[in-house]
């Protein structure tokens, strides 16, 4: 036996029994003196490893597989530091061969499955996740990683599925109760999720019980039980007072228990911890534009796009710097985005000409259905669809909703008032010959925004058609429909359907805003709850009376009757949450002295 043999034997031997200084050495020393042992880089690959240094690593395996071209191990192990990388194409394909060496490999198909996930390929992540389960039914972590590519495919029915049978292998897995209860709370099962985190309290040495109470709030608090989820919350924190997520949920909490100085606090307290916190940002910034404070209110309201978790993005992404709003950084051509929903723009967009009274050029990208309002306001004579914006190439841009912060709106320093919107006369005049055969006011009205959105701070902001039975009582208005797609439906059974125009059938055809826009300037009065439609009406100078839940968006503030953003504007404002009877009632009282004056 030639000496290179011998070292060979006594590096693996000493492999065998964690002598790893002395295997690495003997290990080295071959490698030096050449060797097209393919094992030996792959041994010595797998020490790089535990050393942390892992392109040493990638080289030594590059090497081995070199060598032999059928070794699996060196293939899986690549797979695994790809992943690591975040090189998902190259990790499928290590571990792909892996599987072609040793096809019923089922940790390789796990893995496999595990980076066509972190790809984005969710298929098939769950064929090979299923395969490797076939192979291996008894592993439940493999069930586990098939059940959240269910969940993220959107099928939670087959990822509960999943994980009650990985319970069957360990009932007393935490992550997998843990991930159920998570997706029980997804599905709206409540109860359920409640159940199977409080099945982890009482399980034996478990960690991490600061994210089960965690959960538990969030359940409790979607059950819109506030005072328990608040106690969930403060037993998270008891256990771990660096968990930001947890004062950041009991924030919302107690915000939505009106309890705003204490919301203020534990949204102070995440921050403190990471001062970057997007989400107790952006819920601090509700609280201080609600109370009036617009200075601290619209600084954190610049958070809103700097987590993944928050859904608030703009229509478009230009491949071009963002402007701060600076003056010393002021671009020769400045592109403004709009962003959020179609009130958002109908609200925002009239500060665009106060930017280009200042010599700049300016370019506007918005929603294409308010292009024909927008151009007839001539606030843009072209403005950009989201696809045009996204290949402007020069100057800066920025999210309409920043520019309340650039131009330093307050409730005492408005700047542009209300007329701002504008119809087109021919339109105006085409159905005002339809309006002229009625005696009585006709008076807009609108019930229900996008439920898609109605989350959060927006839950409840809708109310029913039938609502509006009070006011259909009196006998010198007659109604007429603002409403469009969602909620439209109600219209076909509702109890007062002679209430409404003739003519509504021609009305509920319409779905162009400068002629929604005509209709609404025939009108005599709109009421509506808070929607695109209000800021249609209001921007136009209309007199128009807005319906408010409990705890309104941030614009509207916390009292009053009346907004500085639209002086013809009128506020009817919940008094108890969910109660939109007493607020019509209300609404009817004014609406009799409105008709008789």
């Amino acid at each position: 036996m030639d000496e290179k043999s011998k070292k060979e034997i006594q590096a693996f031997k000493a492999l065998k029994k964690g002598s790893h200084l002395e295997a690495e050495n003997l290990l080295r020393q071959i490698v030096s003196s050449g060797t097209n042992n393919y094992f030996v880089y792959g041994s010595l690959a797998v020490l790089s490893g535990k050393k942390g240094n892992i392109n040493e690593m990638v080289e030594y395996l590059t090497h081995s597989i070199k060598l032999n071209p059928n070794y699996a191990e060196g293939y899986f192990n690549l797979g695994v530091i790809y992943l690591k990388k975040g090189d998902f194409d190259n990790a499928v394909h290590s571990f792909l061969n892996t599987i072609r060496i040793r096809p019923e490999d089922s940790n390789a198909l796990n893995m496999l499955g595990v980076a066509f996930f972190k790809k984005g390929n969710i298929k098939s992540s769950i064929s090979y996740y299923s395969k490797a389960i076939e192979l291996n039914p008894q592993n439940d972590n493999i069930y586990n990683n098939l059940a959240i590519a269910y969940s993220n495919s959107g099928n939670l029915e087959a990822a509960v599925s999943i994980y009650l049978k990985a319970l069957k292998i360990d009932s007393n897995s935490f992550s997998t109760l843990f991930n159920l209860g998570r997706i029980y709370q997804q599905k709206g099962d409540l109860e359920k999720a409640l159940e199977t985190f409080e099945k982890i309290l009482k399980l034996k040495n478990v960690n991490s019980l600061d994210l089960v109470f965690n959960e538990i709030g969030i359940t409790l608090q979607k059950k819109e039980d506030f005072h328990s989820a608040i106690k969930a919350y403060l037993k998270a924190i008891k256990i771990n007072k660096n968990l930001i997520q947890s004062y950041n949920n009991l924030g919302y909490a107690q915000f939505e228990m009106e309890d705003f100085d204490s919301a203020t606090s534990s949204f102070l307290k995440a921050i403190k911890l990471n001062p970057k916190n997007a989400i107790a940002r952006k819920n601090l910034s509700k609280i201080f534009l609600l109370k009036g404070n617009y200075k601290e209110g619209l600084k954190n309201y610049e958070y809103r796009y700097e987590h993944s978790n928050i859904r608030i993005l703009p229509h478009a992404s230009p491949n071009i710097p963002i402007w701060s709003g600076e003056d010393s950084e002021r671009p020769d051509k400045l592109l403004i985005v709009s962003e959020q929903g179609l009130g958002d723009t109908l609200q925002f967009m009239r500060f665009l000409p106060l930017l280009r009274k200042k010599d700049q050029k300016v370019y506007f990208c918005a929603q294409e259905k308010l292009h024909g309002v927008i151009k007839n306001s001539k606030i843009d004579l072209d403005p950009l669809s989201p696809n045009k914006a996204n290949k402007f190439s020069e100057g800066k841009w920025i999210p309409l909703l920043s520019l309340p912060k650039i131009l330093n709106i307050r409730p005492n320093n408005q700047l542009i008032k209300a007329p701002y919107i504008y119809s087109d006369e021919y339109l105006i005049n085409k159905w005002k010959l339809l309006f002229s055969k009625y005696e009585e006011k006709i008076i807009g009205i609108h019930w229900q925004g996008n439920p898609e959105t109605e989350q959060g701070i927006h839950k409840g902001r809708s109310l029913l058609l039938s609502e509006f039975s009070t006011l259909a009582e009196n006998s010198k208005c007659k109604f007429l429909s603002l409403q469009k797609g969602y909620g439209e439906e109600q219209l076909k059974d509702c109890l007062f359907k002679d209430k409404f125009v003739d003519f509504q059938k021609e009305v509920n055809e319409i779905w162009d805003f400068v002629e929604t826009s005509s209709i609404i300037a025939n009108c005599d009065l709109i009421i509506t709850s808070d929607s695109a439609v209000a800021h249609l009406a209001a921007g136009m100078g209309k007199k128009t009376w807005l319906l408010l839940q409990k705890i309104p968006d941030w614009r509207w503030g916390l009292k009053g009757s009346h907004s500085f953003w639209y002086e013809n504007m009128e506020i009817f404002r919940q008094i108890e949450i969910n109660n939109w009877q007493e607020v019509m009632i209300r609404v009817s009282i004014r609406l009799n002295n409105f008709l008789n004056n």
